[in-house]
């Protein structure tokens, strides 16, 4: 997040295509929060997939942790999906979802 926070800190504002209300500083101040939740992951009780791209390199580790701190999870990593697994994946991502929601009602 450093990384990308330095990049787009270089950014003309105009060409970050942000949404009506967002500034830059806004962006940059999002982007500079740390929130570990990581604690709170055993009391999560519902079933759990946890999905993230192949090519999601950053998120790869996150996703392996998350996956092992929820008891009765299952990680799912969708071959050749990046950051934006819903868009660049989309019919990947829906199979997922799908295969998610049908084990969560078996439960």
């Amino acid at each position: 997040m450093g990384v990308q926070r330095l990049v787009l800190g270089a950014v003309p504002e105009r060409h970050l295509g942000l949404p009506d209300g967002m500034s830059k500083k806004d962006l940059l101040d999002i982007l500079g929060v740390r929130v570990d939740l990581t604690p709170d992951l055993s009391r999560i009780a519902a079933p759990t997939v946890v999905l993230c791209g192949s090519k999601d390199r950053p998120n790869l580790p996150a996703a392996h942790r998350f996956a092992g701190a929820i008891g009765g999870s299952r990680l799912q990593i969708v071959d050749g999906g990046g950051h934006q697994l819903a868009t660049d994946r989309p019919a990947a991502f829906a199979e997922a979802v799908r295969l998610a929601i049908g084990l969560a009602a078996r439960r």
